[in-house]
């Protein structure tokens, strides 16, 4: 199975913070109330991350009303973490640790892929009773692609699974420090930016995790 191997760094940035989060035996059932294993990144497995067909696989599922393919193209979603909760949820991270990385690039797919990858979109925003300020595949496109999966697994193939957003809090450097105060105002602004208003289809489904850097206690 094709994996994503950590590329070694001296820096302590989200990547790092998240492989020591998984690896704490409690941290998924002090946020979802019920134990989670882990499946990446963790050590027994090189702290590979994993994405396209490799994240199902992963993750044990097989995807039977709608394939993935079908859905998007290759080169999708690069999984911070993966997780499967005691009840069988899918569990999706994208983790963060300074406001700045919510920026991501836009899409750069070829014409062919931007296609299918716009109308995935497109489909997700109609669910979700979205009504975006944007460009979906510009502006904040890392969340929105979260999203399209999020609908792909739980809507479309009927199959339980939740996105956690983790958002590391007081990292020790101050050039990127970041209090939870700040990350929910971050998080308001993005919300209000892709049109997704309070009680939108799927948000149920959307949980922002909020970890203190230095002690990797929930805050």
């Amino acid at each position: 199975m094709p994996r994503h191997l950590p590329v070694a760094s001296n820096t302590e940035r989200s990547q790092k913070l998240l492989q020591k989060l998984v690896a704490r035996p409690l941290f998924g059932k002090s946020v979802l109330g019920q134990p989670v294993k882990w499946v990446s990144p963790i050590v027994e497995d090189q702290l590979a991350e994993y994405n396209d067909a490799d994240f199902l696989g992963r993750l044990a599922i097989t995807t039977s009303r709608t394939a993935l393919k079908e859905f998007w193209p290759r080169g999708g979603p690069h999984w911070d973490g993966l997780g499967i909760a005691d009840d069988g949820t899918a569990i999706l991270v994208e983790a963060k640790a300074y406001i700045e990385e919510m920026d991501s690039d836009s899409c750069k797919a070829s014409p062919a892929s931007l296609a299918k990858i716009q109308s995935a979109l497109g489909a997700t925003a109609l669910h979700m009773g979205a009504k975006p300020k944007g460009d979906l595949t510009r502006s904040f496109y890392q969340m929105t692609n979260r999203l399209a999966h999020l609908y792909f697994l739980h809507h479309l193939n009927r199959i339980p699974a939740e996105l956690w957003l983790v958002c590391f809090c007081n990292h020790p450097d101050a050039s990127i420090r970041t209090t939870k105060e700040e990350w929910l105002g971050a998080i308001r602004l993005l919300n209000s930016h892709l049109g997704l208003r309070s009680g939108a289809k799927l948000m149920n489904r959307v949980r922002h995790v909020f970890v203190d850097s230095g002690t990797l206690e929930l805050v």
